[in-house]
């Protein structure tokens, strides 16, 4: 008798307490999983996309790059190193390059590129089927950094480049421009990838494609709508063209322009400005 009593009041009474707190533990740890999985819905849906990518062309002519080095950001890595194996350098060259979102004269968003500090100071390098039909473009940077574009300075339709003057009071650390990239050399692309801004990839430099008249740089980094305009930037750090588009029938092959291109646009303003 007094066996069965003890059982009753002391025995099952810790039964039920531990099952009463197993049962919660399982509990909790559901509730923790489905905000888990809400949170990251939510994550998720903040960095959806906004805007329809632009089309990228399919193939434009170029011109060849004997552009030497000039001052730059600064961040190149210590001799005889990859700019690329280095992601400080990387951070630091992110503050040169922005995100377009380009209006015509209606106010109505036209376009979505990549526009990168390059040549001197004050000016912005970016393809031209970017701009086109542009009223005013805003851009957005790195440390939210943002501003309205609204002046070009030299347009190139067949070799789809342009050059942007920044507006009064901003500055951008320019780019240092390189030389003759080589085959199989690495690369890299900071651009508004789908519309996220300044995302990098990292391929090759495949090689030249020529017709006897224009050239263009071929590349397997990869690239999306919105990374037009974007700074094709060799090992060295160096750019060495900006992303013009893409084969449609090739697989991870892309197309550049050799930054000489931009060097001959600004050349030609700024010999207008001395006459």
């Amino acid at each position: 008798m007094k066996r069965k009593l003890f059982f009753l009041l002391f025995v099952i009474p810790l039964l039920l307490l531990v099952s009463c707190e197993s049962s919660s533990y399982r509990h909790n740890m559901r509730g923790k999983e489905e905000a888990g999985k809400k949170e990251q819905q939510n994550n998720e849906s903040e960095i959806t996309p906004t805007g329809e990518p632009e089309e990228q062309p399919t193939l434009a002519p170029g011109g060849e790059d004997s552009s030497p080095p000039g001052e730059g950001i600064g961040a190149l890595p210590p001799a005889g190193s990859s700019w690329i194996e280095h992601p400080e350098a990387i951070e630091a060259t992110a503050g040169s390059v922005v995100k377009l979102d380009v209006y015509d004269k209606n106010g109505t968003k036209i376009a979505t590129g990549t526009a990168f500090a390059a040549i001197e100071p004050g000016y912005l390098v970016t393809a031209y089927h970017v701009i086109d039909g542009m009223e005013y473009a805003k851009a957005t940077g790195e440390g939210g950094l943002s501003f309205t574009l609204t002046e070009i300075i030299g347009a190139d339709e067949g070799e789809d480049t342009a050059v942007l003057k920044l507006p009064d009071g901003v500055t951008l650390p320019v780019i240092d421009i390189g030389g003759e990239p080589l085959r199989g050399e690495p690369t890299a692309v900071i651009g508004s990838q789908a519309g996220v801004m300044n995302l990098v990839t990292i391929g090759y430099y495949s090689g030249l494609w020529e017709n006897g008249e224009h050239i263009r740089y071929l590349f397997s980094t990869p690239v999306a709508g919105g990374c037009s305009g974007a700074p094709v930037i060799n090992s060295a750090g160096y750019v060495i063209g900006l992303v013009s588009g893409t084969y449609d029938n090739a697989q991870n092959l892309n197309i550049a322009v050799p930054m000489a291109v931009a060097v001959e646009l600004y050349n030609q303003y700024t010999e207008g400005l001395e006459q």
